[in-house]
């Protein structure tokens, strides 16, 4: 059945939705996926032409430039048809192996696939990218979101280290350039409820997250995972952290020194709360469980691996 997600809010409200991404939309099944949260426009590398009707490609597709200069040409689109919109954009350009322009180089680096240069060429092409929507008067009444889905840092199945590995970034660009720093920690699943709730839409269908818009009293647990390093971590309650190998599903806890994960180091606990250490164990066994396939490419489908087992490959 269809997913109540934010683009299938907005596409009930009249809002035209679009997604777009360089890669195939056969990876990770985007091309159906996309379309059953409510994205009515749907575009990956090979809907992604230009104006002489080429498709731009590289290794994942459209660098970071050229995926923008598509985005903003179907943004002037939306914007001379009246309608509100919706567009959400997956750039490549820092993924390995870095889909850069040959021609973008930095002083003092002559590897060309290299971490630096493809983030510095990130940050030029969306500066360049908001600088036109802003010219273009887009942003009068344009909310802007910028995050990242994954980091590749490096670090161990530590605390500190799978905390390093799951670190984002959330910058909200409001219309009226509103100005507030949060404290508080957030995950994407906040994400839904907190556009609804900035744009006015009742958030009570909405059974996932808090609002980053709002300040709360009262702590909220939350948990994120690895899929590289197979680790589950939990925030149960204040000063309190499990993480949990999906391998064995055997789980550590410490004390948390700061006010929230991402602030101060880690110790580890005096003894592991097995109330805390049980209901993570269910939750990785129900993830399992309600994962029947995870992505599919031609003729093989990558499906999870059973508890303790490793992942394997079958063919249809």
């Amino acid at each position: 059945p269809p997913l109540y997600c934010l683009p299938k809010l907005l596409a009930g409200a009249g809002y035209a939705t679009v997604y777009m991404q360089p890669a195939d939309l056969r990876f990770q099944m985007k091309g159906r996926f996309m379309p059953l949260i409510g994205f009515k426009d749907v575009y990956g590398r090979n809907e992604l032409t230009d104006k002489d009707g080429n498709v731009p490609w590289g290794q994942w597709g459209p660098d970071d430039g050229e995926l923008y200069r598509i985005a903003f040409d179907k943004i002037t689109q939306l914007e001379q048809s009246g309608k509100p919109w919706f567009v959400n954009l997956l750039t490549i350009s820092t993924h390995y192996p870095a889909v850069v322009p040959a021609s973008f180089r930095i002083p003092g680096t002559s590897d060309p696939n290299s971490r630096e240069r493809s983030s510095m060429f990130a940050d030029k092409a969306l500066k360049e990218f908001l600088a036109r929507l802003k010219e273009a008067g887009v942003m009068k009444n344009t909310v802007v979101v910028i995050t990242n889905d994954e980091v590749r840092t490096g670090g161990n199945d530590t605390p500190e280290g799978l905390r390093r590995k799951n670190h984002g970034i959330m910058v909200v660009l409001t219309p009226n350039n509103d100005r507030w720093v949060v404290w508080d920690v957030y995950g994407q699943t906040d994400f839904f409820l907190s556009m609804a709730d900035y744009l006015g839409f009742p958030t009570g269908k909405i059974d996932m997250g808090r609002s980053m818009f709002r300040h709360y009293g009262s702590f909220q647990p939350f948990f994120f995972g690895n899929f590289f390093t197979r680790h589950f971590v939990a925030m149960p309650a204040p000063g309190h952290v499990l993480v949990c190998s999906t391998h064995d599903i055997a789980c550590k806890q410490y004390e948390l020194k700061g006010r929230n994960i991402f602030e101060g180091g880690f110790k580890p606990a005096p003894r592991l709360d097995r109330g805390y250490a049980s209901m993570m164990r269910q939750l990785v066994t129900l993830n399992y469980k309600r994962t029947p396939k995870i992505w599919e490419d031609g003729d093989a489908v990558a499906l999870p691996a059973e508890s303790g087992k490793p992942a394997v490959l079958k063919q249809k």
